[in-house]
């Protein structure tokens, strides 16, 4: 008897435990954004894609276009480029920027992204094209080069070929120059010591 007890008991606890197993994956929820590209497609991209000029953005006629700004608030207050949206990277992916940003991408208009340098809306772009937001493009030279107002803003490249260190295994190619500062040396002047006079005597 005691036997069959501890059977059903066992039956019991195993049937609960599917019970709750099954439970948790119905309600476990889907992730919110899924990547659509690996790594190495991402890296491919980033060599051939299409930066927009700032004499593209300032022109009246960007209709195609909307600009967004994703510096911070403080930034984009103190100077912006007109009409352009202020959506700080830190809030990119909220439930309302997505939700613009999915209507920029379903009348078909091609996103902006800037930040003060080129280098600063690279990151932001990498996130929004990998989770499907493929109508992204970068301001070339950023913010700087927009103020700057000149037509051929050099695109900033890196200062080393990374990629050519990552394949040889580190940094033993690289020839870093180092500027040594030579110090002159410091002139002795030879002080004269004053001699004392000798005591004299007393009364």
């Amino acid at each position: 008897m005691n036997e069959l007890q501890r059977t059903q008991r066992i039956s019991i606890a195993v049937l609960v435990l599917a019970i709750l197993l099954i439970l948790g994956l119905m309600i476990k929820e889907k992730p919110k954004f899924v990547y659509s590209k690996t790594a190495p497609e991402m890296v491919s991209l980033l060599k051939e894609f299409d930066n927009v000029t700032p004499d593209m953005v300032a022109k009246e006629d960007i209709d195609n276009y909307v600009v967004i700004d994703v510096r911070s608030p403080y930034d984009f207050e103190v100077k912006h480029i007109k009409n352009a949206i202020n959506m700080p990277i830190a809030f990119l992916l909220d439930d309302e920027n997505i939700a613009r940003l999915t209507e920029f991408k379903n009348a078909n208009k091609t996103v902006v992204l800037y930040g003060q340098t080129e280098r600063d809306a690279v990151s932001p772009w990498i996130l929004l094209y990998q989770i499907g937001y493929t109508n992204t493009k970068i301001l070339l030279g950023g913010f700087n080069c927009y103020l700057e107002n000149t037509p051929n803003c050099i695109s900033e490249t890196a200062r080393h070929d990374f990629a050519k260190i990552a394949s040889q295994g580190g940094v033993k190619e690289v020839e870093v120059e180092k500027t040594v500062k030579k110090e002159e040396p410091k002139k002795v002047i030879p002080v004269k010591k004053k001699v004392k006079a000798a005591v004299e005597g007393g009364c």
